[in-house]
């Protein structure tokens, strides 16, 4: 073979292997803000192609009109113009600039799943079995596709086809131009979270307990794995040569090619939110109300926000930006983290949804509604335990009880765990909340507006154990000392708490930017980010000492992350000759009378807060 022949050999064999290769890149490709699909990328990493700037500021919200029961799952997806997002049976298309509505479309059945936009259309399944396509700038239903159970999974656009799973526990996939179904893969159970891409297989996790990697191409099973729960709502994630998934507590890293499990990372609570994977990192959140950054080589903890104790449970995707995770603890808070360390860059405090939550109930078959408060269950509590005793069935069916009678399990449902996470885009985010109001952000916005400080309340020990609040008027942080100190007379005997409520419409508040001062004198307060208060407790060490007589003025200060900066004062007077206050005097709700109406929900000890009365608040530091 002469030279000449062997390079129109080596052209040949490139060329044969180049049109072998995926055509992802060349038929994906689109404008910029025209394409959007869950985790930003078809191996749901979580990273945002675009760059984000802190502090985000809220600009609009958009409240649609929705009724007390509706459950909010799916994430808004983000076009060039427009915001899209479902709310119960509807899907509703904002302007992402000012949050008019351009559109909406009822398809009379609950839309769970995060829809995808693709080239104009916008993509997305509901509980009338049926996927649906809709032309993103007009809302016109351009076609809908019918399966044999409720689609409840986010679809996957790659190279001209949507991969999207059943509860008829199918996995389809169908080319997006001609509807023509290629395959149907069969699973045991339903199949609920998007799968992800990876070198011509998808993998998609099932309630059957098992991972599934099939090929593209065929539509065969390469290979499956355990995953030892059939909770398994999270979209498998691809790092590297890794197909991360997480099923019930716990999130584990599966080789690509073959069903070898690489390392396993056991969590406090369930895992409902997609992981991120950023810099051979894994961050995932967990309902046990930590966020973990994990080393992807072994599954290790790098660090966990926060450092100590927990916030209320992480049950939505984590998304990353730059060098910043973003997470949502709860139903009200954002934070932004450093991918580096965990610091806290970024924290903005939704208001409290004004939606009833439906009470946990059980019925028929031992099912139980897991949404009352928030939590899907005890923090460190697997769900589905059952506290009569027994054995759990294979399966997590039910147990067998010490007669020997199976007992049902109860069960968790995918709707009533996961929760929308904070969907980014070019220096703006959006997330819609608990009631169903969607809330933009962006970096350019303007904040010139103050945090609010609200609702202060004096708490003292009184007769019989009883903790009784004395509501406090607060001033000007610049009016004379002691200014309506005679309103709230109350003995000097610890434990007194002081709180108070702390707002910032605009960027959120920066925790260090949080202060109390008693009388000249810097205190050591603790700032509880989900409920937004500021409490300082007087309760010194070893024998109680009371606090001195005389009028005791305390002065506020708030600063949000756009250093706009609040203060204000309030006063009380303590008299160590009166007699600690009885339960009934004075009147309930008035300046001295326990659980006074209107109050952020009293001190350390009243329903609601952590601990016994008179116990530190978590995290609190130790009182000098």
């Amino acid at each position: 073979m002469n030279c000449s022949q062997y390079r129109i050999l080596v052209v040949c064999v490139i060329l044969v292997a180049l049109c072998g290769m995926p055509v992802i890149g060349q038929e994906d490709e689109a404008p910029a803000g025209s394409s959007y699909m869950v985790g930003y990328d078809p191996s749901h990493s979580g990273v945002s192609p675009a760059p984000v700037e802190l502090p985000l500021a809220l600009t609009w919200r958009h409240s649609p009109e929705v009724t007390s029961t509706v459950k909010i799952v799916g994430s808004p997806v983000v076009g060039s113009e427009n915001v899209y997002f479902p709310v119960h049976n509807t899907m509703y298309a904002v302007d992402r600039r000012t949050g008019e509505e351009r559109w909406k479309l009822s398809v009379g059945s609950p839309v769970y799943c995060t829809p995808l936009l693709h080239k104009g259309v916008l993509y997305f399944g509901a509980d009338n079995k049926q996927l649906y396509a809709v032309d993103a700038e007009s809302g016109d239903r351009l076609w809908q596709f019918p399966t044999g159970g409720a689609v409840r999974c986010s679809p996957l656009y790659v190279a001209g086809v949507l991969y999207f799973g059943s509860d008829d526990g199918h996995v389809y996939a169908m080319e997006a131009e001609s509807l023509r179904l290629l395959w149907r893969f069969q699973t045991r159970d339903k199949v609920l979270a998007s799968p992800c891409y990876h070198r011509d297989a998808i993998y998609a996790a099932s309630a059957d307990g098992y991972l599934y990697a099939i090929s593209v191409r065929e539509g065969k099973m390469i290979w499956r794995a355990p995953l030892g729960s059939d909770y398994a709502f999270v979209p498998p994630v691809i790092e590297r040569n890794k197909v991360v998934v997480a099923a019930g507590k716990k999130l584990m890293a599966f080789d690509t090619r073959r069903a070898v499990r690489r390392w396993t990372f056991t969590s406090g609570g369930l895992i409902t939110g997609a992981p991120a994977t950023y810099g051979r990192r894994v961050y995932v959140g967990s309902n046990d109300g930590v966020v973990y950054c994990l080393d992807s080589n072994n599954g290790r903890i790098v660090w966990r926000f926060p450092i100590e104790g927990v916030r209320k449970g992480v049950s939505g995707p984590l998304s990353i930006a730059g060098d910043v995770v973003y997470a949502r603890f709860g139903k009200t808070n954002l934070a932004a983290l450093s991918v580096t360390n965990g610091s806290l860059l970024w924290e903005y405090r939704l208001p409290t949804p004004q939606v009833q939550e439906p009470e946990a109930r059980t019925s028929r078959g031992g099912e139980r509604d897991p949404g009352a408060g928030g939590q899907p269950a005890q923090f460190g509590q697997e769900v589905g335990e059952f506290t009569g005793g027994g054995v759990e069935e294979p399966g997590g069916r039910g147990r067998r009880g010490s007669q020997g009678r199976t007992q049902a399990a109860i069960t968790v449902k995918f709707e009533d765990v996961v929760t929308p996470g904070l969907s980014l885009s070019e220096n703006s985010g959006y997330i819609v909340a608990a009631d169903g109001v969607l809330y933009g952000f962006e970096t350019v916005a303007a904040d010139n507006v103050k945090p609010q400080i609200t609702a202060a309340l004096l708490d003292v020990p009184g007769r019989g154990n009883i903790q009784v609040g004395y509501p406090l008027v607060l001033d000007q942080a610049d009016t004379f000392t002691g200014r309506y100190a005679d309103l709230a007379e109350v003995p000097g005997s610890p434990p007194l708490a002081v709180s108070v409520e702390i707002m910032d419409s605009g960027t959120g508040l920066d925790p260090k930017g949080l202060t109390m001062e008693m009388d000249g004198t810097l205190l050591e307060t603790t700032y509880d980010s989900q409920r937004g208060l500021l409490w300082y407790i007087y309760a010194p060490r070893g024998a109680a000492g009371a606090l001195g007589n005389g009028i005791r003025n305390i002065v506020i200060s708030a600063r949000d992350w756009a250093g706009n900066e609040a203060k204000a004062q309030m006063s009380f007077t303590v008299d160590n000759s009166l007699e600690p206050p009885g339960p009934t005097e004075p009147e309930a709700g008035q300046p001295g009378g326990p659980g006074a109406g209107g109050m952020p929900g009293g001190p350390p000890g009243a329903e609601g807060m952590p601990g016994p009365p008179g116990a530190m608040p978590p995290g609190h530091p130790p009182m000098p």
